[in-house]
């Protein structure tokens, strides 16, 4: 489901580029680039206006609701990989920090002959 979403996640905003692209505004934009100039005609003919700015809409609300989509599901599926590796390197730096103990402790009794020396 996951996947799915962000396949068309990514399809949408990159047609939602490209729409927005294609508009015809104030400035210089890709339409002017192909002949829009400042009349209403753009690449794809007259009267596109309308369609363009219908299209960029709806790619804009499907491309709210796949981000909402994949928030929601990627809190429910727990924690994100760099949460998990975090975790799993506090967990070894306890694991040494009490290897590192007990080592010590086993240095320390090993020093102390039981029996002395004899020379």
């Amino acid at each position: 489901m996951q996947a799915v979403l962000l396949v068309i996640h990514v399809i949408v905003s990159l047609f939602l580029i490209f729409i927005i692209l294609i508009q015809s505004g104030k400035g210089e934009g890709l339409s002017d680039v192909f002949g829009g100039g400042s009349s209403q005609t753009t690449i794809f003919g007259s009267r596109t206006g309308n369609f363009l700015t219908k299209a960029t809409t709806a790619s804009a609300i499907i491309f709210m609701i796949t981000c909402l989509s994949l928030a929601l599901i990627s809190k429910k599926s727990g924690s994100s990989s760099v949460q998990q590796e975090l975790l799993k390197e506090q967990t070894v730096e306890k694991i040494q920090e009490m290897m590192g103990n007990k080592e010590e402790t086993a240095k320390d009794t090993s020093k102390t002959p039981s029996q002395p020396a004899v020379k």
